[in-house]
């Protein structure tokens, strides 16, 4: 067994909030995969909160690191809870613009936060992540403005 890491009380609040935002991150797809109709659309969201689920083990695997216990999922957070709201009376494409600002705010943090190899290459998937959501628009625009097969 590995020796916990000399642990700063700057590391443990750090991974868990970082946790806590991918445990957040991970219940917003897997509900908008589950309420998306389009199977394409409802992979990129599978693929996405695959993504998430990877992301809170790296944080949960840091805090055992830490000699620290790895609290269970909590209650996802108001915003993440009311954008799936949204998302079960709307649709997905309703809560596009909701979503990119989420992902643009786990970029923002991530990239506020000490250098490390995990945040930066969660950074990354939190970039391309962003990157599916305007993919998925264009193409929901492309079939929108298509002219209706006769």
């Amino acid at each position: 067994m590995t020796p916990p890491v000399a642990r700063r009380p700057a590391d443990h609040a750090e991974s868990l909030a970082n946790l806590r935002l991918e445990q957040d991150a991970l219940a917003l797809y897997d509900a908008l995969s589950s309420i998306e109709k389009d199977p394409h659309r409802a992979e990129t969201f599978r693929t996405i909160a695959g993504n998430e689920r990877r992301h809170a083990g790296i944080w949960a695997d840091r805090l055992r690191a830490l000699g620290a216990e790895v609290p269970p999922p909590a209650r996802p957070r108001a915003r993440v809870r009311f954008i799936i709201l949204l998302a079960r009376i709307f649709g997905t494409n309703a809560v596009h613009d909701l979503v990119i600002g989420l992902e643009g705010e786990e970029e923002r943090i991530y990239a506020s936060r000490p250098p490390s190899r995990e945040a930066e290459a969660i950074a990354a998937d939190e970039r391309a992540h962003a990157e599916m959501w305007k993919q998925l628009r264009a193409e929901s625009s492309a079939a929108a403005s298509a002219p209706a097969a006769t």
